[in-house]
């Protein structure tokens, strides 16, 4: 029972220390913590005097209310279900059943013995919900190595849960005396084991582990690094070069032309120099969202319009599909239209003889798929695997830096979304990007517009 105790204590502590500024590693890590004072009521029972008894039995109460919960909001976080708000929402309106259980049970008498009958009511669905929505976020990964994450954390934690509910809820339901104990052990055990075996195998534990973490974004952050040393470099070192550029302007007389378009050209080199440090700049820093909610079509149009002209002059037939009717989406609006120029633009890239950009726009049940599909050369797949990298590009020109599909790849992580690429050798590429709906107009608040 210590050996338990312990074990779920550190798991929870490294955690908390690990990924405590992600929200699902702070509700895995309170989980965790809840799942293992149910250990602590035990070992507390064997040396409890008689007047400890009540605190040993509140203990034990609080574990089999508040563990279904706590595991419950992990799986709501992790998935990234709804908007924040909407997520605060059912935080509140699922600690409803855990806290009337320990409020009644702190009114009454003791001795303090849960109705697991009444437990399971809700518990169970607790349990089964979060083995869902796991299950339910792995399937809908698809980025490899979060995919890989998503595995990771299903594994080692859907069988145990199912475990739990069955061996622990159901089992006290039919039988009170029923020791469970004896046969979770097995799976927390499983669960411990599977989790140490990917500290080895992937990193998941340590300090690599990020519950909610998306590699990519580590990518992004090495990047971001790298290039703000770059653009503070090429500043400084540019800035010279105008300057001196500039004085040995002055210096010449009028009437040396070539010696003054000399200057000229190297006083144009030095500001595209800058500019193209301030884009490579702008594109790797930390997307700062401010999102209000946002009529997903007209930001469409909007994005087509800027293109008319280059479309036009590219012989490229743009055909347009909004059949998400007046979508709304809650996202920042300035980057998720820089998000589908990036999207128009290297499509645009892929046809240089001309074809067909389709654009389209489907509402789910719960979500909306957008879709920017062209009919240019495809690319590999190995490629295809890799272009939400920063710096890769399968395309050659001093403008494409490599970083127009990590960006939008943030984006739309931030804004609660998904985006992925498909594309084949001769078969052109599709950009499918999906945003969560927001069920009901929302007014006076985030500026929102119909």
């Amino acid at each position: 029972m210590l050996a338990y105790v312990i074990a779920l204590l550190t798991a929870a502590l490294v955690l908390a220390a690990v990924s405590g500024r992600s929200e699902s590693g702070r509700w895995a890590s309170l989980f965790l913590l809840c799942a293992s004072t149910g250990g602590l009521a035990e070992l507390w029972r064997s040396g409890a005097a008689t007047g400890d008894a009540r605190a040993v039995e509140l203990l034990a109460l609080f574990n089999v209310t508040f563990t279904p919960y706590a595991v419950l909001i992990f799986a709501l976080v992790y998935d990234r279900l709804g908007s924040s708000g909407g997520r605060r929402l059912w935080k509140g309106l699922l600690a409803v059943p855990a806290l009337l259980t320990l409020g009644i049970a702190w009114a009454g008498t003791a001795p303090v013995q849960p109705d697991y009958r009444v437990l399971l009511l809700w518990a169970g669905p607790y349990y089964a919900a979060a083995c869902w929505l796991l299950v339910y976020a792995l399937r809908r990964e698809q980025e490899p190595a979060m995919r890989r994450n998503r595995l990771v954390t299903t594994t080692i934690m859907v069988p145990t849960l199912l475990a739990v509910t069955v061996l622990i809820y159901v089992g006290r339901a039919l039988d009170p005396a029923f020791d469970f104990f004896p046969y979770v052990a097995y799976f927390i055990l499983y669960s411990l084991s599977v989790a140490a075996l990917c500290v080895f195998a992937y990193g998941v534990l340590g300090v690599r582990l990020r519950l909610e973490r998306d590699p990519l974004e580590q990518a992004m952050q090495a990047a971001s690094t790298g290039v703000s040393v770059l653009n503070h470099t090429i500043k400084n070192e540019a800035g010279k070069i105008a300057i001196h550029a500039e004085l040995l302007k002055r210096r010449l007389p009028a009437a040396d032309a070539a010696a003054r378009d000399q200057l000229g050209a190297i006083a144009a080199a030095s500001d595209h120099l800058l500019q193209m440090a301030g884009r490579l700049h702008a594109r790797t820093q930390r997307v700062m969202m401010k999102p209000r909610v946002c009529a997903l079509h007209e930001l469409i149009e909007q994005a087509a319009a800027a293109w008319s002209a280059e479309l036009s002059r590219r012989r490229i037939e743009l055909r347009l599909a909004l059949d998400g009717g007046h979508a709304r989406v809650r996202c920042d609006p300035a980057h998720m239209l820089e998000v589908l120029h990036v999207g128009i633009g290297n499509a645009v890239e892929a046809m240089d003889g001309g074809g067909t950009l389709r654009i389209t726009l489907h509402r789910r049940r719960r979500h909306v798929e957008l879709t920017i599909a062209d009919s240019g050369h495809g690319i590999a797949k190995s490629a295809a695997a890799r272009v939400f990298e920063p710096f890769f590009t399968t395309r050659g020109g001093g403008r494409n830096y490599g970083l127009g599909l990590a960006y939008a790849h943030n984006v739309m992580r931030a804004a609660g979304g998904a985006v992925k690429l498909v594309s084949e050798p001769g078969s052109g590429t599709e950009l499918r990007l999906r945003l969560p709906l927001v069920r009901k107009p929302q007014s006076g608040k985030g500026g929102g517009r119909d």
